[in-house]
């Protein structure tokens, strides 16, 4: 049997603003917002 991964979330927050990144792929999230990361 093989292990589930290791999944780590965050966010950076600096003078009450969110680092967000809008998503511009697939085009089904075009528009959206998240938080940056790798895959």
């Amino acid at each position: 049997m093989s292990q589930a991964p290791l999944v780590v979330g965050g966010a950076v927050l600096s003078a009450g603003r969110l680092l967000a990144a809008r998503r511009t792929a697939p085009a089904a999230l075009a528009g959206r917002w998240e938080l940056p990361g790798v895959h």
